[in-house]
């Protein structure tokens, strides 16, 4: 038989057909090599099954590194965390507001959210933003929360749902996001402080006999004739701190701020008013309509803070921590004995990362 290797007429194109098979082996490699490395890229990133706070299971990426969150009070959560993972904002920064917050921040898209009557976000950017995970918020998971959330699910990214239902609830929630975002420690620590503060209170509260506990109106609106139930979350520190809110009953609406007349306020006579309006505050002492209230004569109306984020409502936020040992201090001053000062000092240092010096934090609290 003849050998067809020694033939050089045969020998050329079964060498070509030889080394045709060889760069075919090897394109196949390479495309097999980045099927594996495209396969396992896609099972490292979403390699994390994780629980929500309402019992869900969801798929999440291991590293996260872009979240849209749906509603002020979990991005101002999340901003305590990883401010640099927010890929926008809820609602404008205010000028008061813009000291307080990082330049990150501060420079992130208006996305917008679910936090009032008739808002949604803006689709379009929050597709454009291509979040890792949506985080939705709920308080005792209504039905517009659960809407909200079912909204966000069409979107096709992964959807995150949290809760509050009491101030107590806020270390669960630290500690929740402080697992799913690889932030444990950070997450712990605002935590215990969060639960520390609770107990604390808890414990004071227990000390204060009934009749030394206060009758107490949330005034909201220009004329202070807006309010909340005793049922509505945006009155919630009141009977936390162990007052009594004058307005019973639950609300008629999530959103709250039902009117009332000065009559009905008048009957109730509350011991103690809270405003976050800072123009009512301004006129109450001296407005004839109001001059009679106990409150009133007895110079107990309180400006509520209001930066670095309200410190009672509006968002009803993890200020509200801080809120808390304020409204202690107004409820109970000759026996709630914690210097303000200082703990402001320390809460924005921990939650915000900024210094202040004294002047500046009581300018927070009394400039009103």
């Amino acid at each position: 038989m003849e050998n067809i290797f020694a033939n050089p007429v045969l020998k050329i194109p079964i060498i070509t057909e030889i080394n045709k098979m060889r760069k075919l082996l090897r394109q196949l490699t390479i495309y097999l090599l980045i099927i594996f490395v495209l396969t396992t890229a896609v099972s490292i990133v979403y390699a994390k099954e994780i629980t929500d706070m309402t019992g869900k299971k969801v798929i999440v990426s291991d590293q996260i590194t872009k979240v849209y969150s749906c509603s002020p009070p979990t991005t101002f959560l999340l901003y305590t965390i990883a401010p640099d993972l927010l890929v926008g904002k809820n609602v404008p920064v205010s000028d008061k507001e813009r000291p307080y917050f990082s330049k990150h921040f501060k420079s992130l898209p208006l996305i917008g959210g679910f936090y009032g009557q008739g808002r949604t976000p803006n689709i379009e950017m929050i597709i454009k933003a291509k979040p890792d995970i949506i985080i939705t918020w709920s308080w005792n998971r209504s039905a517009f929360d659960r809407k909200s959330s079912e909204s966000m699910e069409k979107l096709q990214f992964p959807v995150i749902n949290t809760f509050v239902n009491h101030i107590s609830d806020y270390s669960k929630v630290f500690l929740f996001f402080g697992k799913l975002l690889n932030k444990e420690k950070r997450g712990k620590e605002l935590a215990d402080y969060s639960n520390k503060v609770v107990i604390e209170s808890e414990t004071f509260i227990s000390s204060i006999p009934e009749n030394e506990k206060p009758k107490v109106y949330y005034a909201e609106g220009k004329d202070g004739l807006y309010t909340e139930s005793s049922g509505s979350m945006h009155s919630e520190l009141i009977s936390v701190a162990g007052g009594t809110n004058v307005i019973k009953g639950e609300p008629k609406t999530g959103y709250g701020m039902e009117r009332i007349s000065i009559e009905q306020v008048m009957i109730y006579d509350p011991d103690i008013i809270l405003t976050r309006e800072v123009s009512f505050f301004k006129i109450i002492y001296n407005d004839p309509k109001w001059k009679n209230f106990k409150a009133v004569k007895n110079k107990s109306v309180y400006q509520i803070p209001l930066s670095p984020i309200n410190w009672f409502d509006r968002p009803p936020s993890f200020m509200r921590i801080l809120g808390l040992q304020w409204i202690l201090k107004c409820f109970y001053p000759d026996k709630y004995n914690k210097d303000l000062i200082k703990e402001t000092e320390y809460f924005l240092k921990l939650f915000f990362n900024i210094d202040l010096s004294e002047n500046e934090i009581k300018k927070i609290i009394y400039s009103y």
